[in-house]
């Protein structure tokens, strides 16, 4: 009889637990819903730059050093 007892007081228990989880997952999927709403963030990794009126995205510091080579590359390739 005490083990019945004890076995279902752990399943109380594991459904407690199971529910706080569960409200707590709720609630911080809707907060973050709500910051996103309020605040919308540029695409992820990359900064917006104001260059006089206009904005526009900047790209990460490794992907702006690739694109200079390439264009480097390119500028070489077209004056031969």
């Amino acid at each position: 009889m005490t083990a019945a007892r004890d076995a279902r007081m752990r399943a109380l228990a594991a459904r407690a637990r199971f529910r706080a989880r569960e409200a707590r997952l709720q609630r911080r999927s809707d907060e973050r819903a709500n910051k996103r709403a309020t605040n919308p963030r540029p695409v992820e990794g990359r900064d917006t730059v104001s260059d006089g009126g206009t904005t526009k995205t900047a790209l990460p510091s490794a992907a702006a050093a690739a694109l200079a080579r390439a264009k480097a590359k390119a500028a070489e390739r077209g004056s031969r």
